[in-house]
């Protein structure tokens, strides 16, 4: 019997890319999954490869840029899925791409409202639901390499990962005394439905892949393979840890 099987894991973004990779690789290993994105149409490919794995699966519809309506779709979840063990915090955006200079204030507050203050008030209701409950748990948040290092033309979304990355810490030194694991995966150059375009051109592919020391792309199953092994058994003695899932990015 998988050390999964009875836990309930919630994945945010799971339309497609590491979200989608995500509640697959969960369920596959014995987990019901709730899965979340802006809509639930945008959703039905997930749930119906979903299916075809058993368990319980349902899924949920929120736009995380509305705060104000996290708490009554959390609360929805637990009443359909009867808890929440496992966040997977993997919805974001990439946001403006250009020159720090050129960055308008809507452009800062799009990449930090999805990717950091949405996360952090995610993992937070969570971690209230499993105090209250008086149980174990595990938060992941999918950060990035660009959280890590400094980039150019991509000031927002490398700040709001950075701070991810931070809150993740935070989360994980106020929590570990109640036995909730907060870490992080922070994925680099990866291919994914909404990525395809970006590494499609020969020559940016060529630029990109000049970063990277293992010469390839990765994809969103190398990264859901890690969100598994930080939610699972075999990281019940780390918290506050970062793993960068980047070829060797970050190496250089």
């Amino acid at each position: 019997m998988s050390w999964f099987n009875g836990k309930v894991a919630l994945v945010t973004g799971a339309a497609y890319g590491i979200g989608a990779a995500s509640a697959l690789a969960l369920a596959r290993q014995g987990c019901d999954v709730a899965v979340m994105d802006v809509s639930e149409d945008m959703l039905a490919e997930t749930m119906a490869a979903l299916a075809k794995t058993g368990g319980r699966h349902a899924a949920f519809a929120l736009d995380l840029r509305q705060p104000d309506k996290l708490a009554p779709v959390f609360n929805d979840i637990v009443k359909a899925m009867g808890q929440v063990d496992i966040l997977v915090n993997n919805a974001g955006i990439q946001g403006a791409r250009k020159p720090a200079v050129d960055i308008s204030p809507q452009d800062w507050s799009d990449a930090i409202s999805i990717n950091l203050n949405a996360s952090f008030f995610m993992a937070a209701r969570t971690g209230q639901h499993l105090i209250e409950r008086g149980a174990e748990g595990a938060v992941v948040n999918v950060t990035s390499a660009h959280g890590l290092v400094g980039v150019t033309n991509a000031s927002p979304y490398a700040v709001s990962k950075a701070g991810l990355i931070h809150a993740t810490k935070c989360l994980a030194a106020e929590w570990a005394s109640h036995g909730i694991r907060v870490n992080a995966v922070a994925p680099g150059p990866t291919t994914t439905k909404t990525r395809v375009g970006a590494h499609s051109d020969p020559e940016k592919r060529k630029r990109v892949l000049s970063r990277v020391p293992m010469g390839r792309l990765g994809n969103a199953e190398d990264v859901a393979e890690a969100v598994c092994y930080l939610a699972g058994p075999h990281a019940t003695f780390m918290t506050g840890q970062v793993l960068a899932i980047d070829g060797g990015v970050t190496t250089i």
